[in-house]
């Protein structure tokens, strides 16, 4: 693995994001790297991904995980796959599940509270 082609992968598939890769003590079979949205002064979003040789199989497995605003934010989910693009997919899953669970909430008390 090759940390310039690991960057050029990750900016391919989320250009949205400023990347920094990591040193790694491992690199042929151990990448990781931070990227973030910002907003003037603000980190907006944080996304780390991880990217490990299975020395077993010689293939790939990506984790990802996000945070939301501020530095010090605390990861909110995360998601593993055999492809960065399908490991994105399903942490963006997992959030608009969430998403439509809670609305589908907020939508019962508001109605509850309507009714006379």
């Amino acid at each position: 693995m090759n940390k310039s082609k690991f960057r050029t992968e990750l900016k391919k598939i989320m250009p949205g994001y400023k990347w920094t890769v990591h040193k790694s003590s491992d690199p042929e079979y151990f990448l990781d790297a931070t990227g973030i949205m910002t907003s003037g002064l603000n980190r907006t979003s944080t996304l780390q991904v991880i990217k490990r040789k299975m020395r077993a199989t010689n293939n790939f497995e990506y984790e990802v995980m996000s945070s939301g605003f501020g530095l010090k934010a605390r990861w909110l989910a995360k998601a593993k796959n055999n492809t960065l693009a399908t490991a994105l997919r399903d942490l963006q899953d997992h959030y608009v599940g969430n998403a439509n669970r809670y609305i589908g909430h907020a939508n019962d008390l508001k109605s509850a509270r309507e009714k006379k």
